[in-house]
Protein backbone atom coordinates (compact mmCIF):
# COMPACT_ATOMS: atom_id res chain seq x y z
CA UNK A 1 0.00 0.00 0.00
CA UNK A 2 1.30 3.45 -0.84
CA UNK A 3 2.18 5.82 1.96
CA UNK A 4 -0.35 8.40 0.76
CA UNK A 5 -3.16 5.82 0.69
CA UNK A 6 -2.23 4.60 4.17
CA UNK A 7 -2.05 8.15 5.52
CA UNK A 8 -5.41 9.11 3.94
CA UNK A 9 -7.05 6.00 5.40
CA UNK A 10 -5.62 6.77 8.84
CA UNK A 11 -6.84 10.39 8.70
CA UNK A 12 -10.35 9.30 7.67
CA UNK A 13 -10.53 6.70 10.46
CA UNK A 14 -9.35 9.34 12.94
CA UNK A 15 -11.91 11.84 11.64
CA UNK A 16 -14.73 9.29 12.01
CA UNK A 17 -13.66 8.34 15.55
CA UNK A 18 -13.24 11.95 16.68
CA UNK A 19 -16.56 13.00 15.18
CA UNK A 20 -18.39 10.07 16.74
CA UNK A 21 -16.85 10.56 20.20
CA UNK A 22 -17.28 14.33 20.39
CA UNK A 23 -20.80 14.18 18.93
CA UNK A 24 -21.79 11.68 21.62
CA UNK A 25 -20.34 13.96 24.30
CA UNK A 26 -22.09 17.02 22.81
CA UNK A 27 -25.41 15.17 22.64
CA UNK A 28 -24.98 13.88 26.19
CA UNK A 29 -24.41 17.44 27.43
CA UNK A 30 -27.30 18.82 25.40
CA UNK A 31 -29.67 16.13 26.67
CA UNK A 32 -28.45 16.81 30.20
CA UNK A 33 -29.12 20.50 29.71
CA UNK A 34 -32.69 19.85 28.61
CA UNK A 35 -33.34 17.34 31.40
CA UNK A 36 -31.67 19.34 34.18
CA UNK A 37 -34.37 22.03 34.54
CA UNK A 38 -37.20 19.53 34.91
CA UNK A 39 -35.31 17.34 37.39
CA UNK A 40 -34.00 20.16 39.51
CA UNK A 41 -37.06 22.40 39.49
CA UNK A 42 -37.09 24.64 42.52
CA UNK A 43 -33.37 24.31 43.26
CA UNK A 44 -31.25 27.43 43.41
CA UNK A 45 -28.45 25.88 41.34
CA UNK A 46 -30.66 25.10 38.35
CA UNK A 47 -29.39 28.03 36.31
CA UNK A 48 -25.73 27.31 37.00
CA UNK A 49 -26.11 23.64 36.07
CA UNK A 50 -27.84 24.57 32.83
CA UNK A 51 -25.16 27.13 31.95
CA UNK A 52 -22.42 24.64 32.78
CA UNK A 53 -23.90 21.93 30.55
CA UNK A 54 -24.50 24.32 27.65
CA UNK A 55 -21.00 25.77 28.04
CA UNK A 56 -19.48 22.29 27.93
CA UNK A 57 -21.47 21.40 24.80
CA UNK A 58 -20.32 24.63 23.11
CA UNK A 59 -16.72 23.92 24.10
CA UNK A 60 -16.92 20.41 22.64
CA UNK A 61 -18.43 21.78 19.42
CA UNK A 62 -15.45 24.14 19.03
CA UNK A 63 -13.05 21.26 19.74
CA UNK A 64 -14.74 19.18 17.05
CA UNK A 65 -14.44 21.98 14.49
CA UNK A 66 -10.77 22.58 15.37
CA UNK A 67 -9.87 18.89 15.16
CA UNK A 68 -11.59 18.54 11.78
CA UNK A 69 -9.62 21.55 10.51
CA UNK A 70 -6.37 19.96 11.76
CA UNK A 71 -7.22 16.71 9.98
CA UNK A 72 -7.99 18.62 6.76
CA UNK A 73 -4.54 20.22 6.95
CA UNK A 74 -2.90 16.84 7.53
CA UNK A 75 -4.67 15.46 4.46
CA UNK A 76 -3.29 18.31 2.33
CA UNK A 77 0.36 17.58 3.12
CA UNK A 78 2.33 16.65 0.05
CA UNK A 79 5.40 14.44 0.15
CA UNK A 80 8.83 15.85 -0.62
CA UNK A 81 11.39 14.00 -2.70
CA UNK A 82 14.04 12.16 -0.70
CA UNK A 83 17.29 14.00 0.02
CA UNK A 84 20.59 12.10 -0.13
CA UNK A 85 22.85 13.22 2.68
CA UNK A 86 25.89 11.17 1.71
CA UNK A 87 27.15 8.29 -0.32
CA UNK A 88 29.71 5.53 -0.30
CA UNK A 89 31.52 3.39 -2.83
CA UNK A 90 32.14 -0.15 -1.67
CA UNK A 91 35.11 -1.84 -3.36
CA UNK A 92 36.15 -5.34 -2.42
CA UNK A 93 39.75 -5.46 -1.16
CA UNK A 94 40.65 -8.23 -3.61
CA UNK A 95 39.89 -6.25 -6.80
CA UNK A 96 42.92 -6.67 -9.10
CA UNK A 97 44.39 -3.50 -10.55
CA UNK A 98 42.49 -1.12 -8.27
CA UNK A 99 44.29 1.41 -6.13
CA UNK A 100 42.71 4.06 -3.97
CA UNK A 101 43.27 7.63 -5.17
CA UNK A 102 45.28 9.87 -2.90
CA UNK A 103 43.12 12.17 -0.88
CA UNK A 104 44.15 15.83 -0.53
CA UNK A 105 45.28 16.77 2.96
CA UNK A 106 43.69 19.76 4.57
CA UNK A 107 45.40 21.34 7.53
Amino acid sequence: MEVRDHRTELIERTRAAVTERLTKEINHGTIGATIAPSESAGQSTQGSILRSLKGRADELQVRLQNRCCELNLEAQLSPLPPVALGGAVIVPAATPGFSFPALPRHH
